[in-house]
């Protein structure tokens, strides 16, 4: 995942700084770009990359675009952003929230046209409510099986 990527890089970068006395991409050194502006001393994105946080979403997104300035040939792109067990559970409860929200603005707006007496709503408002609690609970327990034991 980049979460184990990014806690791995930040300590390499560290440990490099404590062996050596030098960071990556200055001149010489490993990672050193050539073609920057300024050669003598490159490390920007190594700078930003040892600041962010393995706990940010955001901060593991921008992880990924950085790995690839810093190694081209390197392909974060391809990894989850979170080790996969998280990342599944961060993916299904986006889903099943997704799923809460669609249902009951379905179910507002039958309940507004019933109660605005417009006759072309062909499901009542407790046929909706209870379509709508059916699938909330199926949705929960499908959360709680893959995911509650499974800690």
């Amino acid at each position: 995942s980049v979460k184990g990527e990014l806690l791995a890089w930040q300590a390499d970068y560290n440990d490099y700084y404590d062996m050596t006395g030098k960071y990556y991409g200055e001149l010489g050194e490993p990672f050193y770009d050539p073609s920057y502006v300024n050669p003598k001393y490159n490390d920007n994105e190594w700078n930003e990359l040892i600041q962010l946080s393995a706990n940010s979403r955001a901060d593991l997104a921008r992880a990924q675009v950085l790995m690839v300035e810093i190694s081209p040939t390197y392909r974060s792109g391809l990894l989850p952003l979170q080790p996969l067990g998280d990342e599944i559970t961060f993916r299904a409860s986006q889903s099943i929230n997704q799923m809460k929200t669609t249902m009951e603005q379905l179910a507002s707006i039958t309940k507004f046209y019933a109660q605005n007496n417009y006759n072309k709503v062909e499901t009542t408002v407790e046929q909706l409510g209870s379509i709508s609690k059916f699938y909330i609970r199926k949705g929960e327990n499908i959360y709680k099986t893959l995911f509650s034991s499974g800690s």
